[in-house]
């Protein structure tokens, strides 16, 4: 690690406004200056809160103006860009996050930016322009489905056209997730809310224009997604350029010893593995299902995970906030103290999301009634993918022990075990073996028992969701077990939180009661918090409340009035 540089620029309180030696500096003021913790957390959460409304909105319109089949293959499309982009950029981004703190304390932000940006565009140069050259190739595997009698694509060109225009969008990715991450790293949460929200309401609006023309097929939309991407970078990175320009303290060079490149390569290739498995192991149910049924099944699933999506999106958007600040902790006040945030904030999470997906799972008859009413089968696999989408939210906090030791390899194990452990199931309950065994003397034993505690079957959706659900679970197990053998032992009330989520899989009535014991452990034992603990999080919680701009807004106009 590179020694401290004492021309550090002195810190500004977030509270109260920069120093005027701060403004001499030329530290960040404004739009992208840092913020405290509990500030953090309510522009942000509530940030993302609107950038899910905005994209769900757009979903939803879709869904209704869209073919089936057209809606599936823009879906399949998204899923292909969100695995291909962390192998396309050798993972960087997550390397950034992790060593953009680092250099900020030190110094030497600006030299950092450089190296790495240098770095990230030529590996992206070199995977995009693969993916591009081999477009036909690519569109056939990807977007084609497999075991239909009459493929549903038109013909090799259209898939050759997805395939492109895929590429393009991937390469405008890594370029929006880099920005994102550097602005992340700095705490600069203001500007990430605002970005966030710019391209989501971009997409929205691109959106709305291709159904007043007509024009929408799943090609004309991957089009208006790149543009709301490009818009946004050029805008916010200009920005972010001249604002670290401008800060003074943070012009130190990189130490001659410091290996940058190496140890920013040797940290991005093993973030890039976990991040191109996590991601398959994300979308995999997707991707075969659109294999073996067609775009039309893709379409109602889809539909579903938008929803279920809503607690992924709110465990990463919380991991994000609190990882840049356990990261700092880990930095100035060691690991102990790092390590206790990081566990209250995995459990704290864990209970208020599982709780949500309580509310959404009980409510599922009603929530589908937003949809056309071909999509009513997707009602019975929300539970599922609830479930699905909770333990990933789970995976986004748990690889932070491996992180904050930097042994990222091991954060691609968990992953590499899901998504081989999801090939596998869906080749026995979402395939063509399905039947088969089906017909086994198990399966007809265990079937009137299963039945009768868990909520849904293996349909063509369900054995989609079934498939996502058993190999995210594997991919849990595997990441705790890691952590116990290589960094630390975890708490008893990660534990019960995470045995929890598997209530979504059962019955409305067991749910029903398991989330109000659940809820009992929570706040009238000490089985997940300790009563210090719990006053911890509520504070959080209130604090982060007092930043969500809706309710400052609210605050001001009753004082006023008073």
């Amino acid at each position: 690690m590179p020694s401290k540089s004492t021309s550090r620029a002195p810190k500004p309180d977030s509270t109260t406004g920069p120093s005027t030696d701060t403004a001499e500096q030329g530290t960040p003021t404004g739009l992208f200056r840092s913020t405290a913790l509990q500030q953090s957390m309510g522009t942000y959460l509530s940030a993302t809160v609107s950038v899910r409304l905005i994209n769900y909105g757009r979903i939803l319109l879709l869904s209704w103006f869209m073919t089936r089949e057209q809606f599936g293959l823009l879906g399949v499309v998204l899923h292909v860009v969100n695995v291909m982009t962390p192998l396309c950029s050798l993972g960087m981004n997550e390397a950034v996050v992790r060593y953009v703190p680092q250099h900020e304390q030190n110094g030497t932000l600006s030299a950092f930016l450089k190296r790495s940006f240098i770095l990230l565009v030529g590996t992206t140069t070199i995977g995009v322009g693969i993916f591009i050259l081999f477009s036909s190739d690519l569109g056939g595997f990807f977007f084609a489905p497999s075991f239909l009698t009459e493929p549903l694509t038109e013909n090799l060109a259209e898939t050759t056209r997805l395939a492109q225009w895929s590429g393009v969008v991937i390469g405008l990715t890594i370029l929006y997730f880099y920005l994102m991450a550097v602005i992340k790293g700095l705490r600069m949460f203001g500007a990430l809310s605002i970005l966030e929200n710019s391209h989501g309401l971009l997409f929205l609006v691109g959106g709305l224009f291709a159904i007043a023309i007509g024009h929408l097929d799943a090609l004309t939309l991957i089009a208006v997604y790149a543009l709301s991407l490009a818009i946004p970078i050029a805008y916010f990175g200009l920005g972010l350029r001249q604002t670290v320009r401008r800060w003074n303290a943070q012009t130190n060079p990189v130490s001659a010893d410091d290996k940058l490149m190496r140890r920013l390569l040797w940290f991005s290739i093993w973030t890039a593995l976990a991040g191109v498995t996590w991601q398959a192991l994300l979308t995999y149910p997707a991707w075969f299902l659109n294999k073996v049924h067609g775009p039309k099944d893709v379409a109602v699933f889809t539909a579903i995970r938008q929803i279920a999506q809503f607690i992924l999106i709110g465990g990463v958007a919380v991991s994000a906030v609190v990882m840049t600040n356990v990261t700092k902790t880990w930095e100035s006040e060691g690991k102990e103290a790092a390590e206790n945030k990081l566990s209250l904030a995995f459990r704290g999470t864990g209970v208020g999301l599982l709780a949500l997906c309580a509310l959404l799972a009980l409510g599922k008859d009603f929530i589908i009634l937003i949809y056309r009413p071909e999509y009513e089968p997707g009602s019975d696999i929300l539970p599922l993918l609830l479930l699905f989408f909770l333990m990933a939210a789970f995976l986004a906090f748990l690889p932070g022990h491996f992180h904050l030791r930097e042994k990222t390899w091991f954060i691609v194990w968990p992953w590499v075990i899901g998504v081989a452990s999801n090939v596998f199931l869906a080749f026995w309950l979402a395939g063509p073996k399905l039947l088969l065994l089906r017909e086994s003397a198990i399966w007809v034993a265990c079937q009137p028992f299963a039945s009768a505690i868990f909520t849904e079957g293996f349909s063509n959706l369900g054995s989609a969701a079934w498939c996502g659900v058993f190999a995210m679970a594997i991919a849990t197990s595997t990441c705790v077990a890691l952590i116990r053998a290589r960094c630390s032992r975890l708490d008893q009330g990660t534990y019960v939180v995470l045995a929890s989520a598997l209530l979504l899989a059962m019955k409305w009535w067991i749910l029903l009661i398991g989330s109000v014991l659940f809820m009992l452990m929570a706040f009238r034992t000490n089985l997940i918090f300790q009563p210090d603990e719990r006053r911890k999080v509520l504070g959080y919680v209130s604090g982060s409340l007092g930043y969500v701009p809706l309710l400052k807004i609210l605050v001001r106009r009753n004082q006023r009035d008073e």
